[in-house]
């Protein structure tokens, strides 16, 4: 006896296994350190849409940025390019301000696709910091953690989605998840 499957369900059955299946996504990783004079800075205040950021107090009263760079995409050379636009930048004086800017993406949509194959590209920054203990400090981060060890001042802390883990606090906290 032959079986056959009826024309709509051998169609939808040909077109979900001619569905794309993503590719390997590819990363770029760079890691940049800086060190500012921290004596005439009053405040920091660091913003990371995408990212963790970590601070702690500075042994020697200067500033400490460390910052991973991690860039996502189908090639090695368009994670690079991404890695490329996404910019850390740093405004110096007695308010101290470091931004992340990331690159305005256009993500295309394929609705054959499983919703949990996201291979669309993306970049994130995460932040290692030491600064002396007594600087206020206003961190903001729309997508990941912050965690905050041994700092004396006031702190401002805001993440829209993602962990605040405050130790050792010697000042006010102010946090909001």
């Amino acid at each position: 006896m032959r079986h056959s499957l009826p024309i709509p369900a051998v169609l939808v059955l040909g077109l979900v296994l001619a569905a794309p299946i993503p590719a390997a996504a590819e990363a770029w990783r760079e890691q940049s350190e800086a060190t500012l004079d921290g004596r005439a800075v009053t405040s920091i205040e660091i913003r990371n849409a995408r990212g963790v950021i970590d601070v702690r107090p500075s042994a020697d009263g200067a500033i400490h940025v460390r910052a991973l760079k991690t860039a996502r995409s189908r090639t090695a050379a368009e994670a690079r390019q991404l890695a490329d636009r996404t910019l850390v930048k740093i405004d110096r004086g007695p308010a101290l301000r470091i931004e992340v800017v990331y690159p305005r993406l256009v993500h295309h949509v394929n609705l054959w696709r499983h919703s949990g194959d996201d291979d669309s590209p993306k970049s994130e920054v995460r932040f290692a910091i030491e600064i002396p203990a007594r600087l206020a400090a206003t961190l903001v981060v729309s997508s990941g953690d912050i965690r905050t060890e041994g700092l004396a001042a006031a702190q401002t802390l805001r993440s829209a989605s993602g962990e605040i883990r405050v130790l050792d606090a010697g000042g006010p906290v102010n946090a909001r998840s």
